[in-house]
């Protein structure tokens, strides 16, 4: 299979929310009810800080006490922060065959693989490193390791030096708008997709 727009030498893909499945609203549910706290001051606390945990600028436990913080939890962060990181790690390893399959239609092809990650070393050490299906990219770009974050454009920068490829012929896909634009803004073409889409798509 290969890539219905003419001249796309690479394709780039954003991890949770396309190779994967973005934390459901479930998940974030359980992660509350470990902090022991609703569900929206929560989410509040774990989207506000999760770019520094995601460029590794903080580490699991240093991520998980600023969440539980600044949601005002008082449970104990010896018990809980293990617990909080195994169920948000679960979350994201959902892992949408349809996607992987055609990441290896399109590495079989030819085409140069890449994924671009805003995700922490921990968690690319966890669910990433070694999987077998990685062995269809070329290159994995992982915030953590670098140090920045998408949209930063130094990320996309990065992605287009070690392709070898130009950035007009890249294609990527995110679940996130302002990913999109930034691998735009540096001559990417780059494509939305929706985070949370049934695990088989159905024919139209």
């Amino acid at each position: 299979m290969h890539t219905p727009i003419p001249g796309i030498q690479a394709v780039a893909f954003d991890f949770g929310g396309v190779l994967a499945d973005f934390i459901d609203p479930n998940e974030m549910r359980r992660l509350a009810e470990v902090a022991q706290v609703p569900c929206e001051p929560f989410n509040e606390a774990w989207s506000k800080h999760r770019n520094r945990f995601d460029s590794d600028e903080v580490d699991v436990a240093g991520y998980w006490s600023l969440v539980l913080d600044s949601c005002g939890s008082s449970v104990p962060r010896d018990t809980a922060i293990p617990l909080l990181q195994q169920i948000d790690t679960d979350g994201f390893s959902h892992m949408r065959g349809y996607v992987l399959q055609w990441v290896e239609e399109l590495h079989i092809s030819g085409m140069v693989t890449m994924m671009i990650s805003n995700m922490s070393t921990t968690t690319y050490r966890t669910i990433v490193e070694g999987r077998d299906w990685t062995r269809h990219f070329d290159h994995l770009i992982i915030s953590g390791q670098l140090g920045i974050n998408k949209p930063d454009p130094k990320i996309f920068e990065h992605a287009v030096s070690v392709s070898g490829v130009p950035a007009a012929n890249i294609l990527f896909f995110d679940d996130m708008e302002t990913n999109v634009l930034g691998a735009k803004a540096v001559g990417m073409r780059s494509l939305l997709v929706p985070s949370r889409i049934p695990a088989k798509p159905h024919s139209a």
